[in-house]
């Protein structure tokens, strides 16, 4: 059961959407900057997620000073997922933001997205530019991300891959509403959620509005924890809903060969930390590779990257994979290359 708190403003231009679990010392610095956008002509939809800390009670506080804001709360914590898409039904914006409860946006960030819609009519989504925060507090550009003019969905998808474009973006809301987030991955759901809509856009483009991300060391994405290891399972969710889609198998290759890099990739992870694990831990990371090893369809997978040693699929045995991993990551460590 959920609790609402509502302060109505009719038909808002834009939907900003937190969702929150204890995120005290940060969603203050997340508000503030939705609340000073330049484009005032928006309702900032916050979802409590049954959080433990004084996160609930500073939504309370800032509800009571914005009627833009429409305060909603969930007794049971259910994860991202299920609370964006509460959002989402609730959303009365023409356009829709999500932003994480402890990231937050430039001032003109709102504002510069809807110019972009409004030039172009055939625009579906558009992505944020991003900055990214260093746990020591320093700015930075993400490497490797590259400025996009205007592309067609699946270029976009593609690019996602490698996370050549930001996975933070604006949307036109019944557009958003035909692609709700993925909850059948407790973690990173939100992932195949994002890649799908870049997919079944027409077009995307960029724009110069900027979203902060913060890399904070206690998020899944990178704190020493198990939920790490489930972004396996969830990019193997989006594998088969790529092959239940029928046709573009270019897709398909792409994506199977983006999943067999990460399997790599989590072993390697599970090789640099399993010391400081424990037993149950590493038992169920291991578990979670060789699930992820065993349902993948390394045959679509690029031939440069699967006959490389450290990369050979050795679809019979996972012993003999574990062994090429193990040789693998050893050499590696021997010549500092990990």
């Amino acid at each position: 059961m959920n609790h609402t708190q509502t302060n109505e403003t009719p038909y808002p231009k834009a939907t900003v959407v937190v969702t929150v679990h204890n995120r005290e010392r940060y969603i203050g610095q997340c508000l503030d900057s939705i609340i000073a956008q330049t484009l005032r002509d928006i309702e900032i939809i916050c979802v409590d997620d049954a959080s433990t800390d004084s996160s609930y009670e500073i939504l309370q506080r800032y509800a009571a000073h914005d009627n833009r804001i429409r305060l909603h709360r969930f007794e049971e914590n259910g994860g991202v997922q299920r609370s964006r898409n509460h959002a989402l039904n609730a959303a009365r914006g023409e356009f829709i933001f999500f932003v994480d409860d402890d990231d937050w946006l430039g001032t003109d960030c709102v504002e510069l997205c809807i110019q972009r819609f409004t030039e172009d009519e055939t625009i579906d989504c558009v992505v944020l530019s991003e900055i990214r925060q260093a746990p020591d507090g320093r700015l930075y550009e993400p490497s490797g991300q590259q400025k996009i003019g205007k592309i067609t969905g699946e270029e976009a998808f593609l690019l996602s891959l490698p996370w050549r474009i930001s996975g933070n973006f604006c949307v036109r809301t019944e557009f958003q509403k035909q692609h709700p987030y993925d909850n059948s991955c407790r973690y990173f759901g939100d992932e195949n959620t994002g890649r799908m809509t870049l997919l079944s856009s027409k077009y995307v483009v960029q724009s110069e509005g900027t979203y902060y991300y913060r890399m904070t060391e206690d998020s899944v994405c990178h704190s020493k924890s198990i939920g790490h290891y489930s972004r396996l399972h969830a990019q193997r969710v989006l594998a088969d809903t790529l092959r239940t889609m029928g046709g573009q198998l270019h897709l398909r290759k792409a994506y199977e060969t983006f999943c067999w890099e990460n399997i790599i990739h989590a072993y390697m992870r599970y090789y640099k930390e399993r010391g400081e694990m424990s037993a149950a831990m590493r038992h169920k990371a291991l578990a979670l590779i060789k699930q992820a090893w065993k349902q993948a369809d390394s045959t679509l997978a690029s031939p440069s990257i699967t006959r490389k040693f450290g990369y050979i699929p050795f679809r019979s045995s996972w012993r003999m994979f574990r062994i090429q991993e193990e040789t693998y990551f050893f050499l590696r460590t021997i010549l500092g290359r990990m």
